[in-house]
């Protein structure tokens, strides 16, 4: 590929310009400068995107420590004779177990792109009618390819009372340092059911609300029999074939989305 370092108006000059820097920004962002290219990656955020900062890393944290405990619980089928299996959940302690993990991945994703030699442009990427990139309502940069990975961020469903403090989302969810004794999660999907899973075995009393006939209803039947079965092994109470229509009942249950 050809470098410039400016345009004919003076703005930067780049082969490719990436916008995100989540798993499709920074993996597309890593791979041009692979083949030659002169890159720039525009994030306002910590490098990673939500997987890594608010999605399947700390999720993955929090189920490990799931794991752990359902070992405690099945330890004597191996031989090992635990004096009691009584366990209490430090949520600030495990909250700064899950941020050293995140802190660790995202700053290898940093690693490597600097030993790629991307250029790293923190701030908000507009894309503008003249196929610039506006960064920070400021400075202006030009790529001759222009790769938008922007990724996604948290829905509230419409429903009386969805801003109750009471009410958190998938995000605030995984900063969360003091356990309520009770748990509701709408939406019976992939990541609803990682939260059911994960509380559950801290010992809340969850209940999981999905809409469609069956959980994980974009699955198979047989991985949605499974996790039905699961969530009843472990005291989760699924409601489905159920929409909710509001929140304003929570007293002491939380709500996460």
């Amino acid at each position: 590929m050809e470098h410039k370092t400016e345009s004919k108006s003076g703005t930067p000059l780049y082969d490719v310009v990436v916008i995100g820097g989540g798993p499709a920004g920074y993996v597309a962002a890593i791979k041009a400068a692979q083949l030659g290219g002169n890159v720039a990656l525009i994030e306002h955020d910590t490098l990673g995107g939500t997987c890594l900062n608010r999605g399947c890393i700390p999720t993955k944290a929090y189920l490990k420590n799931a794991e752990i405990i359902e070992e405690i619980h099945k330890a004597s089928s191996r031989g090992i004779k635990l004096v009691n299996e009584a366990f209490v959940i430090d949520m600030p302690e495990t909250v700064k177990m899950k941020n050293r993990v995140v802190k660790k991945l995202t700053g290898g994703v940093a690693a490597l792109l600097k030993a790629n030699k991307v250029e790293v442009l923190k701030g908000i990427g507009v894309l503008q009618n003249d196929g610039t990139v506006l960064v920070n309502e400021k400075n202006i940069v030009e790529g001759k390819k222009i790769i938008i990975a922007g990724g996604s961020k948290v829905a509230r469903i419409p429903i009386p009372g969805i801003d109750s403090p009471l009410v958190m989302s998938s995000d605030e969810i995984l900063s969360m340092e003091e356990l309520p004794g009770s748990l509701v999660v709408i939406g019976g999907g992939v990541i609803g059911i990682e939260m059911a899973l994960i509380f559950a075995a801290f010992g809340l009393v969850v209940n999981v609300i999905e809409m469609e006939e069956r959980l994980l209803p974009f699955m198979d039947k047989s991985i949605s029999a499974f996790i039905a079965q699961l969530l009843k092994k472990k005291g989760v109470v699924r409601i489905a074939a159920v929409a909710p229509c509001s929140s304003e009942y929570l007293t002491n249950s939380r709500a996460s989305l």
